[in-house]
């Protein structure tokens, strides 16, 4: 399966991790309406942490603090003018 470039999850794309592995088992789910137990499919998705992971969730900490300091400044901002 590929997955690079837009296909690919956020954590690939931002080189937080890499792909290990994809893989499906398939899973008995129990029914609440009395006809029997069913089979699912379920998606397991490994990720290997990148070398960089740490300094890019760094990164991302501040982006997002610094982010949510402009939302809050904005709608006290918006406060003020009502």
């Amino acid at each position: 399966m590929h997955l690079r470039g837009k296909g690919c999850l956020p954590f690939c794309r931002n080189q937080y991790a890499s792909f290990k592995e994809i893989r499906t088992e398939t899973i008995t789910v129990q029914t609440s309406n009395n006809r029997g137990d069913s089979k699912k499919a379920k998606l397991f998705i490994t990720l290997k942490r990148s070398a960089e992971f740490f300094d890019n969730m760094k990164k991302f900490n501040e982006i997002r603090e610094e982010n949510e300091k402009t939302a809050t400044k904005i709608q006290e901002d918006a406060k003020d003018q009502h």
